[in-house]
């Protein structure tokens, strides 16, 4: 660590709990917002919808199409929050860097 004046902020790798001024409820909130309004429509579309509709398609491939289907969301998504949090990183607001894209995130789900 380095010597700082009275007005220099120094970087820390961790923040003690007295040093957080408040606890980040609004983030929080957002976070948990978002999760459920993207798991709510995702699991019923991947858990009923998606093997109904691929029985009417090709009920002999059923399994094999939705492990397909499965792995490839799978695959988009993992690229997805590569490409979006490095974006997230780059990014800053008057909100900070992740606000606004949890809330776009919450609404867009």
């Amino acid at each position: 660590m380095s010597k700082s004046t009275e007005n220099e902020v120094v970087w820390q790798d961790t923040i003690q709990d007295d040093q957080q001024p408040k606890a980040p409820i609004k983030i929080g909130l957002a976070t948990g917002l978002g999760a459920l309004l993207w798991l709510g429509p995702y699991l019923g579309v991947n858990a009923v919808l998606l093997p109904a509709k691929v029985q009417q398609v090709a009920p002999s491939d059923k399994a094999q199409i939705v492990a397909l289907l499965a792995s490839a969301a799978m695959i988009v998504a993992t690229l997805a929050n590569i490409i979006i949090g490095g974006l997230s990183d780059l990014i800053r607001s008057r909100w900070g860097r992740r606000t606004p894209w949890i809330i776009a995130g919450s609404v867009g789900a």
